[in-house]
């Protein structure tokens, strides 16, 4: 997990330094043109709900075997990339906000087969 932070920490520190310094050079690259700054963060969320999701699922195997009261769910691991899926952008507006909730938690908050953090990137 520290590996896969620290080379997040360096991409978007260089991201910095492009916008910034190199702005002008940079706006006619595909690296501007095709959005990769979007892939990649969408790459580094996927991959930590991964690592996330195996960290937890090695915690709850390194606990000492006790009589189950409720049957567990055994976590599956999350994809290596997500669906893409259209939502509406939320617009800011507090009398927006039932009807973006109500869509997003029919389309995405209530999907089972999805992680935690999967339905965080979504929000986005």
């Amino acid at each position: 997990m520290n590996i896969l932070e620290n080379h997040w920490a360096k991409f978007e520190e260089q991201h910095r330094i492009l916008s910034t310094v190199h702005k002008d050079a940079v706006k006619n690259l595909d690296y501007k043109k095709k959005d990769y700054v979007s892939i990649v963060e969408e790459t580094y969320l996927v991959q930590k709900g991964v690592l996330l999701d195996y960290s937890a699922l090695l915690a709850r195997q390194n606990q000492p075997a006790e009589a189950p009261t409720s049957p567990r769910a055994t976590p599956t691991p999350s994809r290596s990339t997500l669906p893409r899926i259209q939502l509406p952008q939320f617009s800011g507006k507090y009398e927006d906000w039932p009807a973006f909730r109500d869509l997003f938690q029919s389309i995405i908050g209530k999907d089972g087969s999805l992680s935690d953090v999967e339905k965080l990137h979504y929000l986005k």
